[in-house]
């Protein structure tokens, strides 16, 4: 329920349904990415960095919180440290699959819009799953205004942003 009322905008009930997931699993480490994105999208980078530090925490890693975490160093002026994490995800993918969104979104943090682009194309060219929400994903608002967003969506069938 909380990751639908995340996708609603409606984020003060998404906080209490990932609330109350962690009262019947506190080690639910997705619970506190999803908590991590919400405070992202709300600008409170210094208590999403908290909640992307603990889902790192109890999923050994999750590369979607490392990538997030890495967006919000840079929203906090902590470059040294998102380059560190962008760093971590570049070298993980010598061993693992590490999605392209993961990296999108750290770039998105440093401005770069055309790395983050060129990492969704390569997340399009590999079918990524996370594509199939990428109109309704609230912390890709970033990405919405740039004219390639909607060309974007057109090359994958899905014509027309949400603003």
């Amino acid at each position: 329920m909380g990751f639908i009322y995340n996708l609603s905008r409606r984020y003060d009930e998404s906080m209490i349904w990932h609330q109350k997931s962690l009262e019947i699993e506190p080690c639910y480490g997705h619970a506190f990415h999803e908590m991590g994105i919400i405070h992202t999208v709300q600008e409170k980078y210094e208590e999403a960095e908290k909640y992307f530090q603990e889902a790192i925490r109890l999923t050994g890693g999750l590369p979607w919180s490392v990538g997030w975490l890495s967006y919000v160093y840079s929203k906090l002026g902590k470059r040294g440290k998102a380059e560190n994490l962008l760093q971590e995800l570049h070298d993980r993918s010598q061993n693992e699959y590490i999605h392209h969104t993961c990296f999108a979104c750290s770039y998105l943090g440093f401005g770069d819009f055309d790395q983050a682009f060129e990492h969704w194309n390569y997340a399009y060219e590999e079918r990524e799953p996370v594509l199939c929400m990428i109109k309704v994903l609230p912390e890709i608002d970033p990405f919405r205004s740039d004219p390639r967003f909607d060309e974007f969506l057109e090359r994958m069938n899905l014509p027309f942003s949400i603003s």
